[in-house]
């Protein structure tokens, strides 16, 4: 398609990088309910941006994460439409696309990926072939797989129970169902967890400083209490600074309910002596976690037909599994007319405020942060 046929606010010139070039991501104009759709150019520079940009002439990410960086502005999701009011460094960005069409092209987009990326040591490194061309892909996977599961952690809201010190879970995630138990009784995290990556089964030492303190019922008085989880028990302290007055109950035998509430957990545990409350900020544990799990991580990512297939080996077990990408779209197509909100966009951090379906979406991530992370590179001609 020509740049004539475009509309003026989507014109070739308006979605390329300063120095980069004319980029092939607008294929083609729909007109719909009144309104200018072009469906696959914000399809491509939204949310393919990464690997169609650095198939042009761009030779590394940090050129689209600084565009990204520079993106402020609000879409709006009704009725089955993404409204943009957007400014970039290019020129505004203001139309009417179809978000059915959207995840129909981005299907697409993502069934021709194709390429196996090796992971040593917790390095992600390796080439992948787009519609539009080669990628080169070299990452912090620890970095990454940090990012991905904290972002997934903010996003979630539940309640799961816990029976002798094990908690079950039964959590929905974008990638399908977390579902299996952790045990955390014993002085170590053991996990029995069937993922959409595949099964993961470990077990994690608690470092000595995994201790959370926690409220006393009022007729405690001055009584310190301590989740100590290396030590695999609760300590109360029933006359602080007193030696020799501590109270000692084992973990593995307390059963209650952790809710988590965007990185917040809140912990009531029934024991003898009434119930212990607790909020922890699991972000940080969680995050610390990941990292230790993953920076020794040796294996393979393969895509292939809308695939990704995982054979990984981390110092918490092995992850080994496949996730339909392309269908994981397809089955989103589904729940777009359902969607409403806003996201906002500011110096690369988008801002969800979405309802859907399934509940609602709200949370914050870094996405200039995670393409620069992504570390992606186009092979010069």
């Amino acid at each position: 398609m020509s740049p004539d046929a475009l509309s003026p606010v989507l014109s070739l010139e308006a979605l390329s990088l300063t120095g980069v070039g004319s980029s092939p991501l607008i294929s083609e104009t729909i007109s719909e309910t009144g309104s200018q759709t072009n469906s696959a150019a914000l399809g491509s520079s939204l949310l393919l941006a990464p690997l169609q940009v650095l198939t042009t002439d761009a030779q590394s990410s940090s050129d689209l994460a600084t565009f990204i960086e520079g993106v402020q502005g609000t879409l709006t999701v009704s009725n089955g439409l993404l409204i943009s009011d957007l400014d970039t460094p290019a020129g505004p960005l203001d139309s009417t696309f179809n978000l059915s069409q959207l995840t129909s092209d981005l299907a697409t987009s993502v069934s021709t990926l194709q390429g196996t990326l090796n992971i040593n040591n917790g390095v992600l490194v390796g080439d992948l072939s787009t519609e539009d061309g080669l990628v080169s892909v070299n990452s912090d996977f620890s970095q990454l797989a940090r990012n991905f599961i904290v972002t997934t952690l903010e996003s979630t809201d539940a309640t799961i129970p816990i029976t002798n010190g094990q908690a079950s879970l039964d959590l929905p995630t974008a990638f399908g169902d977390i579902e299996g138990t952790l045990d955390f009784g014993n002085g170590q995290l053991v996990s029995n967890l069937d993922t959409p990556f595949g099964p993961i089964q470990g077990t994690f030492d608690f470092p000595d400083d995994a201790q959370i303190p926690f409220n006393l019922p009022p007729n405690f008085g001055n009584a310190v209490g301590t989740l100590d989880f290396a030590a695999g028990q609760v300590v109360i302290d029933l006359v602080p600074l007193f030696p020799g007055s501590d109270l000692t109950v084992p973990l593995n035998s307390l059963s209650g309910n952790l809710v988590l509430n965007d990185g917040q957990a809140a912990l009531t545990v029934n024991t003898a002596v009434g119930p212990v409350e607790s909020s922890i900020n699991l972000t940080p544990l969680v995050s610390d976690f990941v990292v230790d799990a993953t920076q020794s991580a040796n294996g393979t990512l393969t895509f292939g037909n809308g695939l990704l297939t995982s054979n990984l080996n981390t110092s918490f077990g092995p992850v080994n599994g496949t996730v339909n990408l392309a269908q994981l779209v397809n089955d989103a197509a589904s729940d777009v007319p359902g969607v409403s909100g806003t996201l906002t966009l500011s110096n690369g951090v988008v801002v969800s405020n979405l309802t859907t379906p399934t509940g609602p979406l709200q949370g914050t991530l870094d996405l200039g942060q995670l393409v620069s992370d992504l570390n992606l590179t186009a092979p010069s001609a």
